[in-house]
């Protein structure tokens, strides 16, 4: 080999690891990276009574459990994992239920979820309540939520970005957003009930989420005004 092109391979190699060394350097710099930049928060389902702590103090139904919105303006703050995870519709529908089971625990939520999935039903939510149970309104109410969900479609799907969003006040109350209008984070279930209404829950938050005007009262939402048109 003669001694030009020896001179040759090694100028070559010097700048292929010259190259190598910069793009190494930009790497380690965060100047070229191939990392997500997304910082979508991921749903965590909060924890409830187990079954046998309802056995024990509810025998007849289930604790009653105040739901910390933790100024959220949200009807679960972390959201529910188990929408979040949904991609077939059997999934979709097993986290309907588990959605389900949490609201139940909430006599605010529970009016919520009834004007929502029961035509606009009105209840009071004092009703609800016995003592530090679940009474026996409350178990006929979400019996009924139960089968509207039960004979519905139900699948993954975003909530539309002209959706009327829900929320809740600082009393705990039900509330819808003044506009329509949803930002960040769509992913949700949707739920096509047996008379047509379709009802999308959100992971984010666990938020009904309806196209037109919502049945429970405006007020604050964990979603911020749509941008002007």
């Amino acid at each position: 080999m003669s001694k030009h092109t020896r001179s040759s391979g090694i100028k070559a190699s010097a700048v292929l690891l010259a190259v190598l060394i910069a793009v190494g350097l930009l790497v380690g710099s965060g100047e070229v990276s191939n990392a997500s930049d997304r910082t979508d928060e991921s749903a965590t389902t909060p924890t409830m009574p187990t079954a046998e702590e309802d056995a024990r103090e509810c025998p007849a139904t289930w604790i009653i459990v105040q739901v910390d919105h933790e100024d959220s303006n949200r009807w679960f703050a972390d959201g529910v994992q188990e929408i979040e995870e949904a991609s077939t519709p059997e999934e979709a529908r097993e986290a309907a239920r588990t959605w389900l089971s949490l609201v139940r625990r909430d006599p605010q939520l529970l009016k919520g979820a009834a004007s929502y999935f029961l035509a606009g039903r009105q209840v009071d939510a004092s009703t609800l309540v016995d003592g530090e149970c679940a009474s026996e309104d409350a178990e006929s109410l979400t019996a009924e939520i139960e089968l509207a969900i039960a004979q519905a479609k139900v699948t993954p799907e975003e909530a539309p970005v002209d959706g009327t969003n829900s929320g809740t006040d600082a009393e705990g109350d039900v509330t819808s957003a003044n506009q329509a209008g949803i930002t960040g984070d769509r992913a949700a279930i949707k739920v096509v009930l047996k008379d047509g209404t379709t009802v999308w829950i959100m992971s984010r938050c666990g938020n009904p989420v309806v196209q037109g005007p919502a049945p429970v009262p405006p007020g604050p939402t964990d979603n911020p005004p749509p941008p002007p048109p």
